[in-house]
């Protein structure tokens, strides 16, 4: 049974339990995804002006217990909020319903976790304007936690065949195998020099953008299962 004692954290997400109570998942440095109980956490929210169980603060938490659900015993905010707004905000949301749908239960995402932590301080210091420029971050994050949950296929070569991806060939993903060579117009193909690109290279063009952003959504769909993500519909409104 893990128990945390000073451990790094964030907060995905809460929910009410009880009257005054909150079941908090939470993202950590050496345990990855875990939930933890918050025993009167909407109480003391109501008479605080600052909310630490808020997502997006850097926190240390530690627990007890004996059960698979333990109690959350300290909870502090060891750095300023990343305070995201607007689109920027969405985004951050997304990611965190990303690691509850696709991370496994307390398996250590060192790794991950300094990642999503960049990311976060990365999206808090721009503004809608500024964020296309910065997809290719998500692309990437997107694609450490495609790792993570076990997928991994090559980003240099075909699947069927083992050739080289070259820049001017268009290829689809299959499910389970890999990127294949598909037709100049084919739906939902994407463009070699997107995925050779990808990366390695500090900034890419719009086309090549959605191109990723519709690849990552191919390869996560399995990951994600047939229920949406709350935070896509963000964007759509």
């Amino acid at each position: 049974m893990i128990v945390l004692d000073g451990e790094p954290a964030f907060v995905l997400h809460s929910r009410h339990y009880g009257e005054t109570s909150l079941i908090v998942d939470l993202f950590t440095r050496s345990h990855g995804r875990l939930a933890a109980y918050a025993r009167g956490a909407r109480k003391r929210s109501k008479k605080s002006a600052s909310n630490p169980l808020a997502p997006f603060i850097p926190l240390i938490v530690s627990t007890q217990g004996r059960g698979a659900l333990k109690s959350l015993t300290m909870i502090d905010a060891v750095a300023t909020p990343f305070k995201l707004s607007g689109r920027c905000l969405y985004c951050g949301l997304y990611l965190n319903e990303l690691l509850m749908r696709v991370l496994p239960e307390q398996e250590s995402q060192e790794t991950i976790f300094q990642s999503y932590m960049q990311l976060i301080g990365r999206l808090a210091n721009i503004d809608d304007r500024e964020l296309p420029a910065h997809e290719l971050y998500l692309r990437r994050f997107e694609w450490q936690l495609i790792q993570a949950a076990g997928v991994s296929f090559s980003l240099e070569q075909e699947a069927d065949t083992q050739r080289p991806l070259v820049p001017g060939q268009r290829y689809a993903y299959r499910h389970g195998l890999g990127l294949v060579a598909a037709e100049i117009d084919a739906e939902n193909a994407v463009g070699g020099d997107a995925i050779l690109n990808f990366l390695s290279a500090p900034e890419l063009t719009e086309a090549a953008r959605t191109d990723l952003k519709r690849f990552m959504r191919q390869v996560l769909a399995p990951l994600l299962g047939r229920k949406p993500l709350a935070s896509r519909a963000l964007f759509s409104q």
